[in-house]
Order: structure tokens, then C-alpha cells, then sequence
């Protein structure tokens, strides 16, 4: 194969390339074997990154399944630590759940004592007969 070699109408000669085919054929292997290897490596990095990332936010919240757990069989001292949670969506979502638990653990602790003041109320009545409730009993 002949290439000239000019610039603009200056003519400076030619340059002869010969193409061995199976040395072309050998670089268009190695080439493809190469880029595969970085194809794999790559792929390789991404899942093994995505398999750390998932197990990070399976035990973020999996903290918050057992804190919810809690919570449904009525232990109201039940945090999710939303603070440690991180400051994304489960973080948020953490912090959130450690707001709701406390108040439903102060409404329960209101009901509690209100519960105990009506019953108080209910067995003086009850031992005494009086009513309304005027004064009090014992």
C-alpha cells in the first residue's frame, strides 16, 4: 500500500506500508482481550461496590425493623437511632420513627396516670356512694 505524503499541491514523495494480515490479526485480539479484561474488572468493582453498598443499608434497616418490632409488642423506650442511621432517606426515616416512639411513649405514660386518677375516682364512689365528687376519698 502506497501513502503520499504532501501538503497542500507540495508533493514530498509516498510512504510504503506493507499489512502483515496475522500480526493485524493478532493486535485486533489483543486489543479485544484487553478491553474485555478492563470490561470485567470493571463489572467486577460495580458489584462487589453494590454488594457492600446493600449489605450498609440491609443493616440500616433491618435496625429499624427490630426498633418497630418493639414498638408493636409495647416496648416504647424502642429507638432506631436515627442519628447513626446516616443523613439520607433511612437516616431521616430513623429519626422520625425515634420522634414518633417518644411521643407514644409519653401519651402512653398520660394515659397511665389519667387511667389511675378515674380509677382512684371510681373506687371512692364506689366505697362511699357520694357523688359528685367533691371531695376526696381516704
Amino acid at each position: 500500500m502506497r501513502i503520499p505524503l504532501t501538503q497542500g499541491s507540495l508533493y514530498f514523495g509516498e510512504v510504503r506500508v506493507r499489512l502483515n494480515a496475522a500480526a493485524l490479526a493478532d493486535a485486533a485480539g489483543y486489543l479485544v482481550a484487553s478491553a474485555l479484561a478492563v470490561l470485567g474488572i470493571g463489572v467486577g468493582v460495580a458489584v462487589w461496590l453494590l454488594l457492600g453498598w446493600g449489605r450498609h443499608v440491609g443493616a440500616r434497616l433491618a435496625r429499624l425493623e427490630h426498633a418497630a418490632q418493639g414498638l408493636a409488642r409495647g416496648d416504647f423506650s424502642q429507638r432506631a437511632g436515627g442519628d447513626d442511621l446516616g443523613r439520607d432517606e433511612i437516616g431521616q426515616l430513623g429519626r422520625v420513627f425515634d420522634e414518633m416512639a417518644a411521643r407514644i411513649g409519653r401519651t402512653v405514660d398520660q394515659l397511665v396516670v389519667s387511667e389511675s386518677r378515674v380509677s382512684a375516682i371510681l373506687q371512692c364512689r364506689s366505697a362511699t356512694g357520694w357523688w359528685p365528687p367533691t371531695r376526696r376519698c381516704g
